[in-house]
């Protein structure tokens, strides 16, 4: 399923982890998106299963009237504390 809205992405998310590290997605932008695709990859495995989830979020969105290419990059433990998603790469679509 394409992503084109921020309500899709959350959706995508609605786990509770997952929902909690895109917080910070949902409130950069103020308009919905144009699209959006999700990478998870893992880091290495144990007797218990993955160690971790790698999570790169790739947005495509009309900020101030220009179209800008956002990814997104979280990485979740399975620890007590929550991942959060940063901003790693902006540039021009």
């Amino acid at each position: 399923m394409p992503i084109t809205s921020l309500n899709q992405l959350n959706e995508f998310f609605a786990d509770g982890r997952g929902e909690a590290a895109i917080r910070p997605i949902i409130k950069y932008y103020p308009n919905n998106i144009v699209s959006a695709s999700i990478s998870i990859d893992h880091d290495g495995c144990d007797s218990y299963g993955w160690e971790s989830d790698l999570v790169t979020i790739n947005i495509t969105a009309n900020i101030d009237g220009e179209m800008r290419n956002h990814q997104w990059y979280f990485e979740d433990w399975y620890q007590e504390k929550l991942p959060v998603a940063e901003l790693v790469r902006d540039r021009a679509a």
